[in-house]
């Protein structure tokens, strides 16, 4: 049931006004509503093996070729961003692993939203539940339908359907697969013309899909990485801020990019993140995109406990060693760059060069190296600057990247750690 400006109740029309020939439908329980003058909204869930048939067309980018329409492909291929493998891939291991009949953690996506070019036809379920109705999307091929936004959960979603009806599985597996898609559905909003209102014309569908696409104001990432509790490497910044004894004294800021001078916390979350993703997954990590998933990484949810709890005794070791000198601010190890170059030299010992003691390791960084600024293995690095109270204080010279790269060669030097061809081994 939809309500007009005048608060008068139009019900869906039986037939629409141009009488078009129909050969499929596909319908959906949905909640209507009224989206501006010239278009309705229906909130449902479509399963994950409905998708291509309510479209009418496979969306990812690697099958538009075989799309017939060129206006649709060059709308996907100008507006929407490509799904990159390991976005597709992270998708669908995330659909495994938080949507699935077994899954011991909660997990849930926004909805897609699909616009559609002729009034979606609906039929009220009960007068007394305003707006909750019976819809019907006529699927033929006059009747364009568009995903707007969510192309990565589509892709991640359609990733596990091909898997499941492609033959790639043995008989029991592929039937397991698809008797779990089965029992799981993706939000999803259609947006379509009003009741009565004329089709919606190809730059109607491109306006909605630029609006959708590119008036978006993204969340900063340290917010993202507080929020997000799926992502592995992110529930260890929780793990080693409550396992790591010199972490939890002192605390972990989830708020902040950076630790202001008021803040009494020894370091904030992301750089908290960059320093595992270094630890596990060494210097090919460190030099990439610091905010992207990791869909093949070192860490799962088997291995956690193990390879966290090791690489939380290197901390708590190696800040014992170190003792006050382990929460002074201004100290190296403390900086985003030290902290990384601190994971990629964890990373040489426990997975280039596994044979290395390291909790006698850990010790040794400490009392070998000098961490304060003034230092005088640190002295290329590092130069006077004054701030904005006037005072005089050590800064680094170069950009993060460069002075995390800066450090380790100095580290790996120190503890004779050699570097051939791009591999650490032990001198």
């Amino acid at each position: 049931m939809l309500q007009t400006p005048d608060n008068t109740i139009n019900l869906a029309p039986k037939e629409s006004q141009a009488i078009r020939s129909v050969r499929s439908r596909q319908s959906y329980a949905a909640m209507a509503g009224l989206h501006g003058p010239r278009l309705a909204t229906y909130a449902t869930q479509i399963n994950p093996l409905d998708i291509t048939i309510v479209l009418g067309h496979d969306p990812r980018s690697e099958r538009r070729r075989f799309l017939n329409d060129q206006k649709l492909v060059e709308l996907y291929s100008y507006m929407q961003r490509k799904t990159t493998a390991s976005r597709r891939d992270a998708i669908k291991n995330y659909i495994e692993d938080r949507l699935f009949p077994n899954s011991d953690l909660v997990g849930g996506f926004p909805a897609i939203s699909i616009a559609v070019q002729y009034p979606i036809e609906f039929e009220e379920i009960d007068p007394a539940f305003q707006g909750v109705v019976n819809m019907s999307i006529d699927t033929g091929v006059h009747n364009k339908r568009v995903a707007l936004d969510g192309l990565g959960r589509i892709t991640g979603a359609l990733a596990l359907v091909d898997l499941a009806l492609g033959g790639e599985l043995l008989p029991d597996q592929a039937q397991e697969l698809q008797k779990a898609l089965e029992q799981i559905s993706i939000p999803c909003v259609f947006y379509s013309p009003r009741p009565g209102q004329a089709p919606l014309t190809q730059e109607e569908i491109g306006q909605l899909f630029h609006d959708f696409n590119f008036k978006v104001t993204p969340v900063s990432a340290k917010d993202a990485i507080a929020l997000d509790k799926s992502d592995p490497y992110i529930r260890a910044t929780y793990f080693l801020a409550q396992n790591v004894e010199n972490i939890r004294r002192f605390g972990m800021d989830t708020k902040a990019a950076s630790l202001g001078s008021k803040s009494k916390a020894i370091v904030v979350q992301p750089v908290l993140l960059r320093f595992i993703r270094a630890a596990l997954e060494g210097e090919r990590v460190a030099e990439g995109a610091r905010n992207i998933s990791i869909s093949d990484g070192v860490l799962t949810r088997s291995n956690a406990q193990q390879i966290l709890g090791s690489l939380s005794e290197f901390l708590d070791t190696f800040a014992d060693e170190m003792g006050e000198e382990w929460y002074q601010r201004e100290s190296v190890h403390l900086s985003s760059a030290g902290w990384q170059a601190l994971g990629v030299i964890y990373h040489d010992i426990a997975f280039t060069k596994n044979d290395v003691d390291r909790i006698a390791f850990a010790r040794a960084l400490a009392k070998r190296i000098n961490w304060k600024r003034d230092a005088a293995i640190w002295s290329a690095l590092v130069t006077e600057k004054t701030n904005r109270n006037g005072e005089t204080v050590l800064s680094f010279l170069g950009a993060g990247a460069s002075t995390r790269r800066d450090i380790v060669k100095i580290l790996r030097r120190e503890m004779g750690l050699k570097v051939a061809d791009d591999e650490t081994v032990a001198a």
